[in-house]
């Protein structure tokens, strides 16, 4: 066998993990705060959306509800090793996706509203078990973790691991009700490095507030069963609506009543409606851009709030795009800050 990167680089390669001295504790119990699965309760299943819905929900995104975007884990300690174990999906392959974000953890250090990136989870992407370093401290000061889950990968069980003597606390509180974000791959976390780099936990660090990802890759696509199960969550901020990709140029029509079916049981929740961004290949048609605008409009909400998308990647929009569709970091770091100002005025009008 032919040598590779690893044989010259050892930083490239995945490293060895002790488990020796180290705890196991389960995400699931207290004090660890595990977001992103509103369902989780009731059915213990790290998935996005319940199993045995009312309605039957399309095959893709009953698949897709599988993945774990969005879905994170925040907890104080002062253990100056952290680790993570578990079991997820099976391997797949993907061209132009980092297995870092598609099946991968990472972690972030700090405060809510201060937290930096340190480091991600490093394992073979074919194994389904996996025991990874995710932290590996000089001190053992109190400190406030968050701990993304994969954004294309089911996540069967996972468990953090802390030195034996080490405690651990509840984490400081993030502002509620949580935003809850409907839309399709881009909205999922394609393509990302790693899952912190999705734009909605980017904008959950930015708000201090938790972010609920609703999309599913291709399948986001304004079915009003999937409406009905987002107005059915119990407590939410404000809606953001970024499902163009998926519906082209019947976004105009699919907007309405997908609205309508969240109006039903949410009259008074903000909604925020994003349209696209410019691909290299298939830019916004002008008259669909208008024809978006005008069915949130003529909708006459005052609840009901329109952004136009077209431009929110800058002037060198090109090069934010891993395939001139998909986005990068750079891509996903412009959306949040483009959100970001249109979603604090929103909420702070509620």
């Amino acid at each position: 066998m032919g040598k590779c990167v690893s044989d010259f680089d050892k930083r490239m390669g995945i490293p060895e993990v002790s488990t020796e001295r180290i705890k196991f504790h389960p995400v699931t119990e207290t004090p660890f705060e595990l977001t992103g699965f509103p369902w989780f309760n009731e059915e213990r299943l790290f998935r996005r959306l319940p199993v045995s819905p009312a309605e039957k929900l399309p095959e893709g995104v009953d698949f897709l509800a599988n993945c774990t975007a969005g879905g994170k884990i925040r907890f104080s300690t002062n253990s100056k090793r952290i680790l993570i174990r578990g079991r997820r999906g099976e391997f797949d392959i993907t061209d132009t996706m980092p297995y870092t974000a598609r099946g991968g953890f990472d972690i972030y250090v700090g405060e809510p509203g201060k937290e930096q990136f340190f480091s991600v989870m490093r394992a073979n992407p074919e194994n389904t078990e996996f025991v990874c370093s995710l932290a590996e401290l000089p001190d053992a000061a109190w400190r406030t973790y968050t701990v993304y889950f994969p954004l294309y990968k089911q996540v069967i069980s996972v468990e953090i691991g802390l030195e034996e003597d080490a405690q651990i606390t509840i984490p400081p509180p993030l502002q509620t009700p949580p935003v809850a974000v409907y839309g399709t791959s881009i909205t999922q976390g394609g393509c990302a490095s790693r899952p912190g780099m999705c734009y909605t936990n980017i904008l959950s660090r930015r708000l201090r507030r938790h972010i609920l990802n609703f999309g599913f890759s291709g399948s986001g696509r304004g079915e009003p069963e999937v409406a009905r199960i987002l107005a059915s969550l119990p407590d939410v901020s404000l809606y953001l609506l970024d499902f163009e990709p998926n519906a082209g140029d019947n976004y105009a029509n699919l907007l309405p009543p997908f609205i309508r079916e969240i109006r039903k049981q949410k009259p008074l929740v903000p909604i925020l409606v994003l349209t696209r961004y410019q691909y290299t290949k298939y830019p916004v048609p002008e008259n669909q851009l208008a024809n978006n605008r005008k069915a949130v409009e003529e909708m006459q909400d005052a609840h009901l709030y329109f952004m136009d998308g077209t431009d929110i990647l800058g002037p060198d929009g090109a090069e934010c795009l891993v395939d001139g569709i998909h986005a990068t970091d750079l891509a996903f770091y412009r959306m949040a800050d483009a959100l970001e100002p249109e979603l604090e005025k929103i909420l702070k009008k509620k």
